[in-house]
């Protein structure tokens, strides 16, 4: 009789008996992977209870840094290694482990200000040293609350909203003044953030287990299962409005924002990235949202923002930003305020070039984040939140470098003053450095041979050389302003995420792509197509074909291009979007490269486009582009004009047309073509790329020519037409990006031609 068949996958290695040794099981796959699974789930339980058990992480600040240290790499880990239901349990668990640690000094601040309500004083206008009578005279939990409290001599500095939550936290456990109610009650908070964020990794199609490096990561385990900071209601607040941002939810995302502006005011740097076409209108909802819970406070208005004046003009710690603007100004208010301003500045550039809540608003907590004067240990969460989407070495390294400030716990834990050691920032911050600088080469994308110049470089050259490679996307991205890796995991539609196959042509999502289709837009360019299609012929992969789509030339532009072989189609309407759109209708390559006659292509550059497409998965982007000499402009205003214009592209992902423009073309049919419109149809092609994904963009390979640049200056102009062309793109931004309506290209078309 025949036995009952193995099960698959296991090698029975004892003779005899027929039951498995202990290698044979060892050998089965799945059992490895379970018991590595179940080494790291007991290995994160066991650090995070260490942890948990310190009454202060100054206590034993190296053992505290030692755990924090290894918390967050086996976060890092879990993220990739642990099933969801594993990592949800393993969150809790950890974050019950941390209850035993005394918390903040910041909670008996809450209760004090949440007790006194009940009694009913306001924060604002009474500080805890005003009310000292009625600490006396009141329960014995309040006496005990007001000898903890920090700050003494200082009003509220919490929002209204806040402090209604407070209020009514110590309403329903009056007469009880037990700081360990707000802590449950920041906890609660942080564990519905952690559900929030799993259910929109799922509802865009991501991988949920990428949430560990929220739910397991030590800052926020710290901040708020260890020390209780109400944060933890801003962070659901912004997770929650990112979820109805994903649904459309237009009502509830602006009362979840509200929710988080009155935690903590930093919350309306991310305002801006809510708000477009299709949410607008429901504005009103954000703006009584807001300004509701001040009448519970007022008026007066003015003492709610007393504290809050305070603390921004005279308390800084650990700041990026803030050392060196100090410098620079000589005065640590000034500093205050110019980073300020530069955090402010900097939201409102984020916002022009990236209007997505996740990218954007990821970018603009990070930006505010450097600029602020005091960066605590738990002012680390308003990005962390945003690691599940766009998960960051530069950030994760800033995260193991906050464990520094430790040791300035320790020195309050000994001498119960507040002494920090300055240098420690140094030990945050610079991780941030380092954790760009590596993304930034490892992240380089194809690089091809660099055309051979036999003009000697100046030493001004050199110099603008070296900082345009610096404004690169690649580099500018990462380096200056890396908050965020390029992979993009923010697409607000669901995706699958198939195996990637290169024997069936597929990488991710997308087909391979093999050939690229040129199209040129013409009108009177006979001086200039044969060197056009001489450059082109040297590329070392040869392009699919090339459509010339011409507006009515005069001259020998349609011979010319027949004569090289190109497909010509004669009276297109003109405008180059409109021009263009009807050739991109008759392509049949893979990828549709927009070129000017009036361009040169690097041999290497087509290559370059086909390899970075199939390595990235992307739709499309921009080669970049260096100016030529030109007789009657400057050198010095063309590499600073290459500078800003690789800035521009690289970094805020709006590429011009004589910086190469490529895009797949069956994306491109789906989503209606070329925008079939007079002017800045290049413009209006990188907004639809930057609203699918962060477009590429290959550091340059194309020498364009700056006559659209210079015309005007043979009419006296210092500046070419420089000023003109960055009017006319700043009105369309306003009006397609901040309007939302559809600009009149016709009236574009007028101005620039004069026609």
């Amino acid at each position: 009789m025949t036995g009952a068949p193995r099960e698959a996958g296991v090698r029975f290695c004892s003779p005899g008996r027929g039951g498995p040794s202990l290698a044979g099981v060892w050998q089965h796959e799945a059992f490895r992977r379970n018991a590595g699974a179940l080494a790291l789930f007991g290995a994160t339980l066991f650090c995070a209870f260490l942890m948990g058990r310190m009454d202060s992480v100054g206590q034993a600040p190296w053992f505290a840094v030692g755990l924090h240290l290894t918390l967050l790499g086996l976060a890092v880990l879990a993220a990739r290694a642990l099933p969801v239901s594993a990592l949800l349990l393993l969150a809790l668990l950890a974050r019950l482990c941390f209850l035993p640690m005394e918390p903040a000094g910041d909670v008996n601040r809450y209760a004090w200000e949440g007790h006194v309500q009940v009694l009913g004083e306001n924060p604002y206008q009474s500080s805890p040293d005003d009310l000292s009578a009625l600490a006396a005279a009141g329960p014995d939990s309040i006496a005990e609350i007001h000898a903890k409290v920090n700050h003494k001599d200082k009003t509220a500095i919490y929002p209204p909203g806040a402090q209604a939550l407070l209020h009514l936290t110590a309403f329903a456990a009056w007469p009880n003044g037990d700081t360990r109610t707000y802590k449950w009650l920041a906890l609660a908070a942080d564990w519905a953030t952690v559900l929030v964020l799993v259910v929109l990794l799922l509802r865009l199609g991501r991988d949920p287990r990428w949430a560990a490096l929220y739910a397991i990561n030590p800052v926020v385990l710290w901040s708020f299962a260890g020390e209780g900071h109400i944060d933890s209601f801003m962070l659901l607040g912004l997770a929650l409005a990112l979820l109805a941002w994903q649904t459309r939810a237009w009502v509830w995302m602006f009362l979840a924002l509200a929710l988080a502006f009155h935690i903590k005011y930093m919350a309306v740097f991310v305002f801006p990235f809510f708000v477009c076409r299709r949410s607008w209108r429901w504005l009103w909802v954000l703006a009584l949202g807001v300004l509701l819970p001040f009448a519970l406070y007022g008026p007066p208005f003015a003492p709610i923002f007393d504290t809050l004046r305070v603390f921004s003009r005279d308390f800084h710690y650990n700041g990026a930003l803030h050392p060196i603007l100090n410098l620079v100004f000589g005065e640590a208010w000034l500093a205050s305020r110019a980073g300020a301003v530069l955090a402010l500045i900097g939201v409102l550039v984020i916002r022009l070039f990236n209007g997505h809540p996740l990218e954007g608003g990821a970018w603009a907590m990070g930006w505010v984040l450097l600029c602020a004067p005091t960066v605590h240990i738990w002012y680390l969460c308003w990005v962390v939140v945003f690691l599940p989407f766009r998960p960051s070495l530069a950030w994760l390294l800033v995260c193991g470098g906050i464990a520094a400030t430790y040791f300035n716990v320790a020195i309050w834990w000994e001498t119960d003053e507040w002494q920090p050691m300055r240098w420690l920032g140094l030990l945050v911050w610079i991780p941030w450095l380092l954790g760009a600088w590596i993304q930034r080469f490892r992240c380089r994308p194809v690089a091809g041979l660099a055309a051979c110049k036999l003009e000697p470089a100046s030493t001004s050259h050199c110099f603008f050389q070296w900082a345009s490679s610096l404004c690169m996307a690649t580099e500018s991205r990462r380096f200056l302003a890396n908050f965020w890796p390029s992979r993009t995991l923010y697409d607000d539609r669901p995706q699958r995420v198939p195996t990637a196959d290169p024997a069936n042509g597929l990488v991710g999502c997308l087909p391979r792509v093999e050939s690229v289709s040129v199209i040129v837009p013409t009108l009177n360019e006979a001086g200039h197509l044969d060197g056009f299609f001489e450059k082109l012929s040297w590329s070392r992969t040869p392009v699919h074909e090339v459509i010339v789509a011409d507006a009515g030339s005069t001259d020998a532009t349609c011979a010319i291009a027949r004569r090289h072989g190109a497909l010509v189609l004669e009276d297109v309407p003109k405008g180059r979007g409109r021009q263009m759109h009807r050739a991109a209708q008759r392509a049949s390559g893979d990828v549709i490269l927009l070129a000017h006659a009036d361009m040169e292509i690097d041999p290497t550059v087509i290559e370059r486009i086909l390899a970075e497409l199939n390595r990235s998965g992307k739709v499309g982007g921009a080669v970049g582009c260096s100016f030529g000499r030109s007789p009657g402009m400057r050198q010095r205003f063309l590499l600073w004009l290459g500078l800003l214009n690789r800035v521009r592209a690289g970094w805020g992902g709006i590429a011009f047309g004589d910086q190469g423009q490529f895009v797949r073309r069956d994306w491109l049919e789906r989503t209606g073509g070329v925008p079939d419109q007079f002017l800045m149809e290049d413009v209006e092609l990188s907004l639809r790329l930057k609203e699918h994904e962060a477009p590429l963009y290959l550091n340059g390979g194309i020498t364009a020519s700056p006559r659209t640049w210079g015309d005007a200056k043979a009419r006296g102009r210092r500046f070419g037409r420089a000023f003109g062309i960055v009017v006319l793109v700043a009105r369309y931004m306003i009006q397609r990006v901040l309007l939302g309506r559809a600009p009149d290209t016709r009236s574009y078309f007028e101005r620039y031609y004069g026609a």
